[in-house]
């Protein structure tokens, strides 16, 4: 996302210089030179990569070709050619390019080595003379500071000036394993590619090269630090799609030269018997177009390694080359390389490599190499990211304690307390509970895991938050180890599925299913899995961990008091729905229904107290233990059923129908029968005390046949009792809502209704709500994934202080992007029913706060209520 301009085009007062870009990568016809060279001490506060394995370009047009780039690329979007701003890009290949990404504004005013203050520029504590920032004019702060990574692709010749900031840049690519990456906006050159050497360009007029530092005939000094893992990696190097362009065609000579001489330098240091350089053969031959220049390319990889006496195969009388590594020996490579790396070889990330839980990622990859590799990448990134989290954290800290920050961010967020503790966040991954048994028709024999509803999306908002907030302020209430437990036994083997799944056809699908959790659960199960897990996945869990009240096994919960926990986000992933708050015939008001959220495990007897008052009876379907072992239930007709009844009876008739819950039964007053006109299901009719009613025939063997199934349910007036407690025991804290789940607008009433704020006085509740659907809507998934990615996004850009309410807003404007054609039809659907809409989907929210102390949730910065008051210069010290 950002502006472009092609390189030939030039810019303003440099047309001649760009225009000789493309003519001076034409004019290359024959292998760079290149020549190896030790950097002078001067250029050490600068410098940008290795300092052992460096090269000076020889070739005169090759210089002249890598400066104009860097030229071009400088005045394109404003920087300049400087120590403090830009002088350095990164040189990446990937299957059909070669490009560069260059960094400017690399030393901004805030800038420091030291982790424990930002000195004033040119102190002798910062370097003196030598402090990088001397002569900058750019502060993070600044509106553009952002513009900072420009990247030049050969294909095209053009540079593209990108945007960290905006709604759909993946944030996954800024620079994770950089300190305070949120402050600097630095994206990662492995995002694009293999990222194979680092350009450092001093030209003539740049300061710290005065002294004319300039070997052999290179016009301009450009200096290039090969990576030491220019081979390494999955990515293929390049094909020869890519050499078409002068431009693509002089990097690829580059790249082949540097790698031949930097890897040939190495073997000659340490491994003779190295077989590395066979790597650099193949790529050779994807970059060339003809025999001869596909021999010009090659006689240097072919002379140095026999000239170490490595076998690199043959070239033949065309030209082709036969490559000698014979391919069980590339399967134990890879076998070898995927097991180092699951012992940890994650060396970018230094001694936190030794608390990788690799023995569990072993376990929970069962030994799938490529599960096991994906697994490991993703714990990672994960580790990478929280390591970045906590650098601007301790950056931030900085910035207050130097008095850099602007007014706007200087203030505390949290005025009424005196010391206020970061946020906690509770995922809750629900599901139905007639999982947990066989289907009423009687195909399944018993529980079914095969599709479970929110366990792969609670993995990954676990993986995106746990940087942020690390694992010892994350409760996760999910079944994931119930879930994959199931599924393994029933992947065993066919007859396994068979025996669980009444068919083996669902084997195939089923081991997908297994592998998809496996990945999208991998940062949680590594982190030792969910803290409530099997027969703990039930509504008194939620209850107890939100409100702090631990209690049996239920022990790890949100700690009472702002100063422990300032803030706290629930995100409740399920199904939802609706009954009557009262049973019929009182069930015809549409302004009178009990939203609850399902849970896949009832509370226990112990914990049944939570549905004290909850008017659970409004739903006629609930049967007691006694009406179980009877068979059957006595229910009152609704208010509408009574209505037909006594309407046929006054017409003498003994012969009618009504509907019921969207299906047709056939009455015979005579018999005094009603007949499901489908299933010829016959219910018994009576009527006492002026009111009809019916007999329910009940299976016990079924779902349906479940005595007390209110208890497996979250109602919304159970979370608002909790809400009443948070307020009581924490005054002060915030709080974040996200219900996800169909029918549930009902669960933002509280906040909403004026019997609410009158009798509760909700409206002074630091509460923000949110509901992915209307009351009676059915929801879409969508937005779950729009919130924690832009509520992360904002997590990690500190110098925005992106709000509450300006994440919800970026958050819907995606949603509603992914789901344009829904959009249209909400607009321009007829109006339904209260009980039966005919749109889909309607995200909102409703916030309390307008009265009271503690203010508004919607306009606080999501960074502060983050981090709460480890953002205070009081609480530098523990560094």
């Amino acid at each position: 996302a950002g502006r472009s301009r092609n390189a030939s085009e030039g810019a303003e007062g440099q047309g001649e210089a760009a225009v000789g870009s493309a003519a001076s990568a034409a004019r290359v016809t024959a292998i760079p030179r290149i020549k190896s060279v030790t950097p002078p001490a001067r250029l050490n506060p600068y410098w940008s990569g290795s300092a052992t394995n460096v090269f000076r370009l020889v070739d005169g047009d090759t210089a002249t070709f890598f400066a104009d780039v860097f030229r071009h690329a400088a005045s394109s979007v404003g920087m300049a050619l400087a120590g403090h701003d830009l002088y350095h890009g990164h040189l990446f290949v990937t299957h059909n390019d070669i490009g560069i990404l260059f960094h400017g504004k690399e030393f901004p005013r805030e800038f420091s080595m030291s982790t424990q203050a930002i000195h004033p520029i040119g102190d002798s504590r910062a370097g003196g003379a030598a402090d990088p920032r001397v002569g900058t004019a750019t502060s993070i702060f600044d509106p553009d500071y952002h513009i900072r990574n420009i990247v030049y692709l050969a294909s095209v010749n053009r540079c593209y000036a990108l945007d960290p900031t905006s709604v759909a840049f993946p944030h996954d690519v800024v620079a994770q394993n950089e300190p305070a990456d949120g402050h600097f906006h630095t994206i990662t050159a492995s995002a694009f590619g293999r990222y194979v050497a680092d350009l450092n360009y001093f030209h003539p007029r740049c300061p710290i090269e005065q002294d004319s530092i300039h070997l052999d005939s290179a016009p301009d000094g450009v200096w290039v630090a090969v990576k030491t893992s220019i081979y390494g990696g999955d990515t293929p190097l390049l094909t020869s799609a890519a050499a078409t362009s002068a431009a693509s065609q002089l990097l690829a000579k580059v790249f082949l030269e540097l790698a031949c001489e930097s890897r040939a330098q190495q073997v000659l240091r340490k491994a003779p018997s190295a077989l590395l350089p066979v790597e650099a053969y193949p790529v050779a031959v994807r970059l060339a177009d003809g025999s001869a220049h596909r021999a010009a390319l090659l006689v240097n990889t072919v002379t140095t390694a026999l000239r170490l006496g490595v076998g690199v195969g043959r070239v033949g009388g065309h030209g082709a080359v036969t490559e000698h590594v014979p391919t069980a020996v590339v399967r134990v490579a890879e076998a070898a390389r995927l097991l180092d790396l699951a012992h940890g070889a994650f060396d970018v990330l230094g001694p936190a490599a030794d608390a990788l839980p690799t023995a569990r990622l072993l376990v929970a990859s069962n030994g799938d190499p490529a599960l096991l590799h994906s697994m490991c990448r993703s714990v990672r990134r994960s580790l990478c990211a929280r390591a970045a989290v906590e650098g601007s954290v301790r950056f931030d800290r900085l910035l207050r304690q130097a008095s850099l920050l602007p007014l706007s961010h200087a203030a505390s967020p949290h005025p009424s307390a005196s010391a206020v503790g970061g946020m906690w966040v509770v995922l809750v991954g629900g599901e139905t509970a007639s999982i947990r048994y066989a289907d009423q028709g009687g195909k399944r024999p018993g529980a079914w895991f095969g599709g479970h509803s929110s366990l792969q999306s609670i993995g990954r908002a676990y993986e995106m938050l746990v940087p942020i907030f690390g694992r010892d302020r994350i409760i996760v209430i999910a079944q994931v180890r119930e879930t994959l437990e199931w599924l393994e036994a029933a992947t065993a083997s066919a007859d396994a599925c068979l025996a669980l799944c009444g068919s083996p056809k669902y084997l195939p699908m089923l081991q997908l299913k297994l592998a998809d959790t496996r990945r999208d659960c991998a940062c949680l199960l590594a982190d030792g899995g969910a803290d409530y897990d099997h027969t703990d996945v039930n509504p008194a869990t939620i209850v107890r961990v939100i409100t702090g009240r631990p209690h049996g096994d239920v022990q790890r919960v949100v700690p009472k008091g702002a100063q422990a926990c300032g803030a706290s986000m629930l995100l409740m992933f399920s199904h939802g729905t609706a009954h009557p708050r009262r049973p019929p015939p009182l069930d015809d008001d549409e302004g009178d229904e009990e939203h609850y959220m399902q849970m896949p495990h009832p509370v226990p007897d112990g914990d049944r107290k939570i549905y004290a008052d909850i008017p659970w009876r409004g739903d006629d379907k609930v049967f007691s233990f006694e009406e179980v072992a009877a068979r059957q239930a006595l229910r009152v007709l609704a208010a509408t059923n009574q209505t037909v009844l006594s309407a046929l009876v006054a017409s003498g008739a003994t012969m009618g129908d009504m509907s019921y819950e969207g299906a047709v039964f056939d009455i015979d007053l005579k018999a005094m029968t009603a007949t499901h006109r489908v299933r010829q299901e016959v219910r018994r009719l009576e009527l006492f005390d002026g009111l009809w009613r019916w007999y329910i025939g009940i299976d016990p063997d079924s779902y349906a046949g479940v005595p007390d199934r209110h208890c497996e349910r979250l109602y919304g007036t159970t979370l608002v009792r909790a809400y009443s407690r948070i307020t009581a025991d924490s005054p002060g804290r915030r709080m974040i809502v996200l219900n996800h789940f169909c029918l549930s607008g009902g669960m933002s009433h509280f906040l909403r209704r004026a019997q609410f704020r009158t009798h509760l006085g909700t409206e002074r509740w630091p509460f923000f709500v949110m509901v992915s659907s209307d009351d009676f809507e059915t929801s879409l998934g969508d937005f779950w994934r729009c919130w924690i990615k832009q509520f992360v996004r904002a997590a990690r850009t500190p110098t925005h202080r992106i709000t509450v309410r300006d994440v919800y807003e970026l958050a819907e404007t995606r949603y509603w992007g992914k789901n344009t054609s829904l959009l249209a039809h909400n607009r321009s659907s007829v109006l339904g029913t209260k009980k039966e809409p005919r749109t889909f989907g309607t995200v909102s929210f409703a916030e309390g706060g307008h009265a009271g102390e503690f203010g508004r949730v919607s306009s606080l910065s999501i960074w502060e209520l983050v981090n709460g008051t480890k953002l205070s210069v009081a609480s530098l010290s523990s560094l």
